[in-house]
């Protein structure tokens, strides 16, 4: 599956009728060793209906990638979080420079959102998810060094994290024709796992490795950032997780479909050390 995604989105990376130092700098952070979770759901929760994945899906899920593409080389710059490395290699304002690391980041974002837009129903859903996006992001900013409750940390993971990976959902369920009862299903599935996600995040954060992860790690807490662990201890956070992780379980096996390989790969997501 990943050698599909990384050929579409390569194609696609391809046909941009940019500067030749810009495209540089986009198909150096699409190829910088992303794991491709997002692009993967999506074709999963396609093919569990149509049992193959067709052209339409590979592109789409292109979309999505390059839209969270977008987000990191926006997160890493040095007004925001200010890294200087991703899976272990330079971030794109320091491979390149600043300026250059913005507008790759803004293209992409376009480009993604275009992408979608080529049905109507997506175009729509994901308009709404970057607005979610990138709310998360400015809260994800606003929250440092300050203690919020629960349910504004909750607010925030569902728009900087979970937005996307209920977005993989959605574009799977739509483009194979799921009913409206389980697109709906499929939403609340990738919320739940977003948040999973996000609380796995935090977790490495303190407790993984840094040669794993490829990236410093214990930034969160001296930058002061908001995260789940304000709220509860390693294993309270590791109960929680597995909590939102089988909640979306669950949900999927209520609705018909051969979801063995999704769940298979869910299961690789929870338990991942980087």
């Amino acid at each position: 599956m990943k050698n599909l995604i990384n050929a579409a989105l390569n194609g696609i990376v391809s046909e941009l009728n940019i500067d030749s130092n810009l495209n540089d700098a986009i198909s150096y952070a699409i190829n910088s060793g992303g794991k491709r979770i997002r692009p993967t759901i999506a074709c999963m929760v396609y093919k569990a209906r149509k049992n193959s994945v067709s052209r339409e899906i590979l592109r789409m899920a292109s979309a999505i990638e390059m839209i969270h593409t977008a987000s990191l080389i926006h997160d890493d710059l040095p007004g925001i979080d200010n890294d200087d490395f991703r899976r272990k290699k330079p971030t794109v304002h320091k491979k390149f420079d600043e300026a250059t690391a913005i507008l790759a980041g803004d293209l992409l974002f376009v480009k993604g959102l275009a992408l979608l837009s080529e049905n109507d129903k997506l175009g729509k859903i994901g308009a709404n998810i970057m607005e979610s996006l990138i709310n998360g992001e400015f809260l994800d900013i606003k929250y440092e060094n300050k203690k919020v409750k629960i349910e504004d940390w909750l607010r925030m993971v569902k728009g900087k994290t979970a937005a996307l990976i209920r977005l993989s959902f959605l574009t799977g369920a739509i483009l194979a024709d799921y009913s409206n009862e389980e697109t709906d299903k499929l939403g609340e599935v990738g919320e739940s796992i977003g948040i999973a996600f996000q609380m796995t995040d935090d977790l490495l954060d303190v407790i993984g490795s840094e040669k794993e992860v490829g990236k410093k790690l214990r930034k969160d807490r001296e930058k002061g950032k908001c995260t789940a662990l304000q709220y509860c201890s390693v294993n309270e956070l590791k109960e929680k997780t597995e909590i939102y992780f089988n909640r979306g379980i669950d949900i999927i096996k209520t609705i018909d479909g051969d979801f063995n390989d999704l769940i298979e790969y869910l299961i690789i997501l929870k338990e991942r050390t980087k």
